[in-house]
């Protein structure tokens, strides 16, 4: 019997539309084909589908038809998933005497269930303790929900091996780059407010999807040294980003493993970003990059200019070694033997 996976797959109609689950998902369906392991595949993701009811009810259709083909069901999914799926999963595996196993994207997990409901709260809870593994992206997320369940692990964020490293030139010359969503909490008005206090021999370039109203590219056009350049593909992330130095990320809002940094690893470029909780865990304060408080122009220069020809090298070399904790092939190898240590004890 084959492995049921259930989690969002590429748009169809907008494929450029692809956000970091999707990514995630589709970066393990890569690995489990070239490990040519079969399984099954129910798309969650909603954009799919005519609407978001006819969404659930195609899901829950599927998985009821495919079930009896299956031994393990293991399901990638989000907060709506977890409530809306989730139950119907742990019905079908008590009707049918199967495994299940559960992975959460992103990093805000914790903050959700001490917010959400009563009922919600039970629900969740129960779910984790009845499954046979759950997976998280962050280490602070592994150590708040294994009270539930013992068999609980790291998955975090992961990308492919990039095959390119700037180390082959890591010249540095004070190239800067921001790739995330153009939106205030993402520190954009920190980069542009200190890009006003450094020197005009440093580039500021901004990339990504324009989310609050009040970034144009006129708005870009009142800083000097600053650049906006539209939305990426992610298949054209990392021919864009192995032509800068460092990457900027001075979020306010508290977040998961950004997969920009990981990117920018693979490529042995180190990141400025904020010591907020996720990006704290995946950064090494002055080793693969610099942590700063969040909302604080000053520090976000003082980390800038402490960048510099003598110290970039090594820097460098850091971020690429570090990416081997996020390596894509590496990662889903641990989760699949996981998985099939599961299916070996029926």
């Amino acid at each position: 019997k084959k492995l049921l996976i259930i989690g969002p797959c590429i748009n169809k109609t907008k494929s450029d539309n692809t956000g970091g689950i999707i990514v995630l998902f589709e970066n393990l369906k890569k690995v489990l084909n070239n490990k040519n392991i079969d399984y099954i595949l129910v798309d969650s993701n909603k954009n799919n589908y005519s609407n978001k009811l006819y969404a659930y009810i195609s899901i829950l259709y599927n998985l009821s038809k495919k079930i009896k083909n299956t031994n393990h069901i293991s399901m990638h999914g989000t907060i709506n998933d977890y409530l809306y799926i989730g139950p119907y999963i742990f019905l079908l595996s008590k009707i049918f005497g199967i495994k299940f196993s559960l992975r959460k994207f992103a990093g805000n997990f914790d903050i959700f269930l001490k917010n959400t409901s009563l009922i919600n709260k039970k629900l969740i809870i129960f779910l984790l303790r009845k499954s046979n593994y759950n997976f998280f992206e962050t280490k602070y997320l592994v150590d708040f929900f294994n009270i539930y369940n013992k068999n609980t692990y790291w998955f975090p964020n992961v990308r492919f091996n990039s095959k390119i490293s700037t180390l082959i030139n890591s010249n540095y010359s004070k190239r800067f780059v921001f790739m995330s969503h153009i939106r205030d909490s993402k520190g954009v008005d920190k980069i542009l407010k200190a890009s006003e206090l450094l020197s005009k021999d440093y580039t500021f370039d901004f990339y990504g999807k324009i989310l609050d109203e009040k970034y144009t590219k006129k708005y870009f056009k009142q800083y000097q040294n600053c650049k906006y350049y539209g939305a990426l593909g992610h298949d054209e992330i990392l021919d864009v980003l192995k032509n800068y130095d460092v990457i900027l990320l001075p979020s306010i809002e508290t977040e998961g493993y950004p997969g920009i940094i990981i990117e920018g690893y693979s490529l042995g470029i180190p990141v400025i970003t904020t010591n907020l909780r996720g990006p704290s865990e995946i950064v090494v304060n002055n080793k693969t990059g610099i942590l700063i408080p969040p909302n604080d122009v000053t520090a976000l220069c003082s980390a800038i200019e402490s960048i510099n020809k003598e110290n970039y090298k090594q820097y460098s070399k850091n971020a690429l070694y570090a990416f081997n904790k996020f390596d894509s092939i590496k990662c889903t190898n641990d989760y699949i033997k996981k998985i099939k240590s599961s299916t070996n004890e029926n």
